[in-house]
């Protein structure tokens, strides 16, 4: 049966207690779920966790993806389209494989691809702890009469030496817009402005979402380890400066480290933030923001 919860922050801290170490051999479908989908979303929802299952009339197949496992879906009930959706977390034996075959299932939905470069993806930001491949692709499809449709987007990564597949799909009720700025954004070329960071050793990275238009693009994370702001806010510093991006600034207000940066994108001046929040005990919030002017 669903199982329902009224989400807070005290919830997720409490599903990630009963989330497996990395070493478990078998963790249960729900423990995957909750540590795969739970562990880096804030605000209030209603939540209902479906192991192993997807939601009555989902709009795209799943089912009978060849080497594909599903580990289940989250379905949020909120006040807005842009807070609500469902989840539908996937497991494969490899990435490219899995990457593949879910792209397959949305095209045969209808859902094409949000305009963007075509060398490039929405993959740069804070990587998920394990390596591997890890890329945000954004679909749509739009209803046929108005100005919104549905959207989706797809994040393939390895987590604890398993390839997984983040699928979300949740109402645009102004997609006809989302699709006129992604068309500028894709030709301002600042799709590639975040470089791929790779995490620290003894700490786990979850990815929680990015986003942006024509002036820039923000990603955030949350990091749980034993690290400080301070010593996150060095180690990704290190790999900015390495990619070429130039320290302007530091400031460090309460529990919080935040950089200033400059680098050239394709001609373009543009201003970098990398910024390190202090949350509850061994949580740390990332965020990293590009903005041309």
């Amino acid at each position: 049966m669903p199982t329902t919860h009224r989400w807070t922050a005290l919830a997720a801290a409490a599903l990630l207690s009963f989330a497996p170490a990395q070493s478990a051999p078998q963790p249960s479908l729900r423990e995957e779920l909750v540590s795969q989908a739970l562990a880096g979303w804030d605000g209030s929802a209603t939540v209902t966790l479906l192991p192993g299952a997807l939601p009555g009339g989902f709009a795209i197949q799943l089912s009978g993806l060849p080497g594909v496992r599903l580990v289940g879906t989250v379905d949020r009930r909120a006040p807005t389209p842009e807070q609500g959706g469902q989840t539908v977390i996937l497991s494969g034996s490899d990435v490219g494989g899995l990457d593949s075959a879910v792209r397959r299932a949305l095209t045969g939905a209808g859902f094409q691809p949000f305009p963007q470069p075509r060398d490039r993806e929405m993959g740069g930001g804070f990587l998920p702890t394990g390596g591997g491949s890890f890329s945000t692709v954004y679909f749509r499809r739009a209803s046929g009469a108005g100005p919104g449709g549905l959207r989706a987007s797809l994040t393939v990564y390895q987590q604890g030496g398993r390839p997984y597949a983040q699928l979300g799909v949740n109402e645009a009720p102004q997609l006809a817009e989302e699709i006129r700025t992604a068309q500028g954004f894709a030709e301002l070329g600042l799709y590639g402005s975040l470089p791929a960071l790779t995490p620290p050793a003894g700490v786990t990275v979850f990815p929680t979402g990015g986003g942006g238009g024509s002036g820039g693009f923000t990603v955030s994370a949350r990091i749980q380890g034993t690290l400080t702001p301070a010593q996150l806010s060095d180690h990704y510093s290190a790999q900015l400066r390495a990619k070429g991006w130039q320290a302007l600034s530091r400031v460090t207000p309460r529990d919080q480290v935040v950089t200033v940066w400059s680098f050239q994108q394709d001609g373009q001046a543009v201003t970098g933030i990398l910024a390190f929040r202090q949350g509850a005990p061994g949580t740390v919030t990332a965020m990293l923001s590009t903005i041309t002017y």
